[in-house]
């Protein structure tokens, strides 16, 4: 999720209340400048592990292959991301990376398989 003039912006909480309702642990990804800070206010929505990134720079590519390293490491199965440019950008690129699908319109669900 990408944090929003060092704002947290509602469709981050909103995929975290979307990960509640599949059940389980909810881990979420802030990055932008301010991401620290916005990440505590996640835990109201349900995030239970929160990584945050405060860098200014972001770089689709890099960030995707971050994410996917991530989930591989964690055994993560399931990638939300809201459905807005970056969201459709990042949850495309971190399928490619895991050979898994990828549903729009949902906010992105990315299943490894």
């Amino acid at each position: 999720m990408r944090n929003g003039n060092k704002k947290l912006k509602k469709t981050s909480a909103e995929m975290v209340s979307a990960g509640k309702a599949l059940g389980g642990t909810v881990s979420a990804l802030l990055i932008g400048e301010g991401s620290s800070a916005a990440g505590a206010e996640l835990g109201k929505y349900g995030a239970d592990v929160i990584y945050a990134n405060d860098t200014a720079d972001y770089n689709a590519d890099v960030v995707a292959a971050a994410v996917a390293q991530l989930m591989k490491d964690k055994g993560f199965t399931v990638l939300l991301a809201p459905h807005t440019s970056i969201g459709k950008e990042l949850g495309i690129r971190v399928g490619a990376i895991l050979d898994c699908g990828v549903i729009y319109e949902t906010g992105h669900a990315a299943k490894r398989r």
